[in-house]
């Protein structure tokens, strides 16, 4: 059995009020199954930030929220490419597209402001 810790917290923000959860996930099948959760949970237009070191699961995460999605195609960190999107649907049956962006390239400037990372979107 996986553990994980999960804190979370409010902060008001010019475009409304965030919500930030802090997630540690021990094992890659534990971080897989909470990406895939957090998918079930999202709606158009969610924006879901990613911060971690090399190896920390962002990636893993991600791909647990594409099998969330339906996404048939693999999902492999962006890194070179900086950003893929990838076509799913969400549970209700509306379209899904990820946006799976990695601004390690960009320098530290690039997370001000936050960078969309995962963020999901109706059309």
């Amino acid at each position: 059995m996986s553990e994980a810790t999960i804190t979370d917290a409010n902060e008001n923000t010019s475009e409304g009020t965030a919500k930030t959860v802090t997630v540690e996930a021990t094992t890659g099948e534990a971080m897989r199954e909470l990406g895939k959760q957090v998918a079930h949970l999202t709606h158009g237009g969610d924006v879901i930030l990613l911060s971690g070191p090399l190896g920390a699961g962002k990636t893993t995460f991600a791909q647990g929220f594409g099998a969330g999605l339906n996404i048939s195609e693999p999902i492999v960190s962006p890194t070179f490419t900086i950003a893929r999107e990838l076509k799913g649907q969400f549970p209700s049956g509306n379209s899904a597209h990820l946006i799976h962006v990695d601004a390690y390239r960009l320098g530290g400037n690039a997370y001000a402001p936050r960078p969309k990372c995962h963020r999901t979107t109706t059309r």
